[in-house]
């Protein structure tokens, strides 16, 4: 009867994996035990240095290092995790030039209605650091934050759930999990703003379906970065050609 049950129960579990690769593949427990210290970590880091609160801080610079210094710590960890091999998971697969560029330009053009809503916070008068503090919003919002929120939400966690529990019902918890923890919605609500709360609600929710999607399919955490550094994009450019175009730099 054994051989019978191995023999039953393989189809079964190949049902599940749907030829979801061994490299990709994260044990259950220790991927959601990873998935939440990690997020908590991150968390802690965020309401200490990184917070809203402390935006028009002339230590934006620090703010950043704070954020690079994280995203070296997770990879450690990361790298500590075993059979987590990330080195192989992030170069698992490398699309072509033209898909990486294809998507680059569908996230910019998912967020292009961000540049009027933050166009004008580069109007008037700006504080000498105001130009510093963009570029460096630049680098934490479009390569350091996509990087830590990759490794995070599509590697770990998607990868655990997508081991465990196949294609669709991960796809589900993966878009619902990266929706729900993005702070900018309850922000947006608790200040009455509705109608921008809508947006942004509709682009999380597409932007994480297509961020599923990409690793799903295309099975490359680089492309998916790219992709969700492209979606930043926009959010973190338009204050800086709004000084461009109608802002100046004034003395303390």
């Amino acid at each position: 009867m054994a051989p019978g049950l191995s023999i039953e129960e393989a189809p079964k579990k190949e049902s599940i994996q749907e030829n979801w690769p061994q490299i990709l593949q994260v044990p259950l427990a220790k991927g959601l035990i990873w998935f939440f210290l990690i997020f908590i970590e991150v968390k802690i880091v965020w309401w200490k240095f990184i917070h809203p609160q402390f935006a028009q801080s002339p230590n934006v610079i620090m703010q950043v290092f704070v954020e690079g210094i994280n995203l070296l710590l997770i990879f450690y960890f990361l790298n500590r995790f075993r059979p987590f091999e990330l080195r192989k998971m992030i170069h698992y697969d490398v699309p072509a030039k033209r898909v990486f560029f294809l998507w680059i330009y569908v996230g910019i053009s998912l967020t292009a209605y961000n540049l009027p809503l933050y166009w004008s916070y580069g109007f008037g008068s700006q504080p000498p650091y105001f130009v510093i503090e963009c570029l460096f919003d630049l680098i934490g919002l479009v390569i350091l934050t996509p990087i830590r929120e990759e490794l995070l939400f599509r590697g770990l966690f998607y990868g655990a759930i997508r081991t465990k529990y196949g294609r669709i019902r991960a796809y589900i918890i993966n878009v619902l999990v990266f929706v729900g923890v993005h702070e900018q919605l309850y922000s947006v609500v608790t200040g009455g703003y509705w109608s921008i709360f809508f947006h942004h609600l509709v682009l999380l929710t597409v932007i994480s379906c297509f961020l599923t999607y990409l690793y799903e399919s295309k099975r490359s955490l680089l492309l998916c970065m790219s992709f969700h550094g492209a979606a930043n994009f926009n959010v973190t450019i338009a204050p800086l050609l709004g000084f461009l175009y109608g802002g100046y730099i004034v003395g303390k």
